[in-house]
């Protein structure tokens, strides 16, 4: 099929491990998109059962306000603490669509330290998140969020479940591997979290794109990306 399509996507993201794997203010994440409960559920059931992963998680609650200006204000709730940070999108990200119903987004930012913002909320949201951490590299973080414009839709409105796969090993230093290594990693990683899901995908053909739709050609379907068949069915049982 098209090997530039494929190696474009793959690229894209050696290149962010090239340049950003040792800068603790850049984040490099995947999120899983549109994941239900059950979905959910039976992630977080194989990652305590995991042991690559730390297995004893708890789960930890803050309260995130997002200012007008951008700013978000984070409430740690049991240690009654609050940080400023502003998130700067890097590059475009990558959707990686599954299905009519699912995705998996790639994305780099940085988050930056800021001081204390007085401008009005425009969103609050509840997060009790549990994190899973392999070797101080990779974190999967498992969140229920509650959003809403205030205080109290944050704690009353449906549950959304969120599922990120976060690079987290800036500090490694010397011990830090190389960015041909990162990338197979995180990408090997989001199927690892669906180890049955191979079975329950009826086709080995996916899309991956910039932004929110499947490029089209002008003689054809949207190009296929091929080259990692596990990530897609790594999605099959999300919801």
């Amino acid at each position: 099929m098209n090997q530039f399509f494929d190696s474009r996507a793959r690229d894209q993201l050696h290149q962010w491990f090239s340049s950003h794997s040792r800068n603790p203010r850049m984040e490099i994440e995947a999120r899983v998109k549109d994941v239900t409960q059950e979905g959910f559920d039976e992630v977080m059931a194989y990652l305590k059962k995991n042991k690559g992963w730390s297995n004893t998680p708890v789960e930890h609650e803050t309260i995130d306000k997002m200012h007008r200006t951008g700013v978000r204000e984070t409430v740690d709730v049991a240690a009654k603490q609050r940080s400023y940070m502003r998130k700067n999108r890097g590059d475009e990200p990558m959707l990686v669509p599954c299905s009519a119903a699912h995705a998996v987004r790639f994305a780099v930012s940085s988050e930056i330290d800021c001081q204390p913002d007085d401008t009005p909320v425009t969103t609050w949201r509840r997060k009790r998140r549990v994190s899973f951490v392999h070797k101080g590299m990779f974190a999967f973080e498992l969140t229920r969020v509650n959003q809403g414009p205030n205080e109290q839709m944050a704690f009353t409105s449906p549950i959304q479940y969120e599922i990120e796969l976060e690079f987290c090993g800036q500090k490694l230093g010397d011990r830090m591997p190389n960015a041909a290594y990162l990338t197979d990693s995180m990408l090997m990683k989001v199927r690892a979290a669906r180890p049955r899901a191979a079975a329950l995908c009826p086709t080995h053909t996916c899309c991956i794109t910039r932004g929110p739709s499947p490029p089209v050609s002008s003689t054809g379907p949207p190009l296929l990306y091929h080259r990692l068949p596990p990530l897609y069915h790594a999605l099959a049982l999300l919801g």
